[in-house]
């Protein structure tokens, strides 16, 4: 007979936990998903460790040792940024559970995320960008290709991530703005270019399916809310034809939204702003392909 991996009251406090992390704080769906996955992971060590069932007991009373030897296993099928996330997951976890359970192992608040090196994001020139949109299109006349083009012009004109811009309907789009929920249900208000007006406007005149206000405005062709791997797959397929670089991804042009916004004297504080950062550190790894391209472009000084 197999072991279950967990109990019921285990069961019942991660779906307890995931309620919490959706309600009270507000966190993405993306982020819950990864939460989950690395706290039944964690559980899941635990139940080859000790080979039985894992229970509130086995995880409240867990040492540091046991957490480490976690870490190391899972080191060896993972990354580096995915253990330093499971090592966040499991702190909310844990946290959640002293609510409830105040003698629970303080040690896993102790263990410190090791810091990732940040790898400069990837960005297009505006001429590929400008092509891509063109190109998107190409050789289709129906609504979809419109649909795609204004997916791209929308990450490229605003610096929206894919699950924002699919998140888009009439409710969000205003006279010369569009409003964003973005992480932690926080909301921006973001300009928006007369060309991206009239990109949507005409977008929303040629949709074959009627649409409610609240739902999302980006379909499928069968009328269903666009999935972002769907649009992936067509900018995967738009990649290999013009034979483009792997990095052209949709966080691409959200990428190049931001550089090219301080390339041509945009303030770090207004890209933050329009970005959605909440720390002004995370838009500052901008300004590092920024500092390139004036390195490169000063290495053509006749002195050199």
């Amino acid at each position: 007979m197999m072991l279950q991996i967990i109990d019921t009251p285990v069961s019942e406090t991660i779906k307890n936990w995931t309620s919490y992390l959706q309600n009270q704080l507000g966190y993405s769906h993306h982020t819950v998903v990864a939460y989950i996955k690395d706290v039944n992971n964690f559980c899941y060590f635990l139940h080859k460790y000790y080979n039985k069932t894992t229970t509130i007991d086995d995880i409240i009373s867990t040492d540091i040792r046991t957490i480490r030897s976690w870490l190391a296993w899972r080191m060896q099928s993972s990354s580096h940024a995915s253990s330093a996330r499971a090592i966040s997951s499991l702190r909310n976890f844990y946290k959640f559970l002293s609510v409830q359970y105040p003698s629970i192992n303080h040690h896993i608040f102790s263990i410190k995320i090791p810091k990732i090196k940040r790898n400069n994001p990837k960005v297009l020139d505006a001429n590929d960008v400008v092509l891509c949109i063109s190109a998107i299109g190409h050789n289709r006349t129906n609504w979809t290709a419109l649909r795609d083009q204004t997916i791209l012009m929308l990450m490229y004109g605003t610096g929206l991530r894919i699950s924002e811009t699919l998140s888009i309907t009439k409710e969000h789009i205003g006279e010369d703005s569009i409003k964003v929920v973005c992480k932690g249900n926080k909301v921006r208000i973001i300009p928006l270019l007369s060309l991206l007006k009239s990109h949507l406007k005409h977008y929303l005149q040629i949709l074959p399916f009627p649409i409610q206000p609240n739902i999302p405005i980006f379909l499928g062709k069968r009328g269903k809310t666009l999935k972002a791997s769907t649009f992936n797959a067509t900018l995967r397929q738009l990649r290999k034809n013009m034979n483009l670089p792997k990095h052209v991804t949709p966080h691409a042009f959200r990428h190049s939204f931001a550089t090219h916004l301080l390339k041509n004297g945009a303030s770090l504080r207004a890209v933050q702003e329009l970005l959605g950062h909440a720390s002004l550190k995370s838009t500052q790894i901008y300004t590092h392909i920024d500092t390139e391209h004036l390195y490169k472009s000063y290495k053509k000084h006749p002195l050199n």
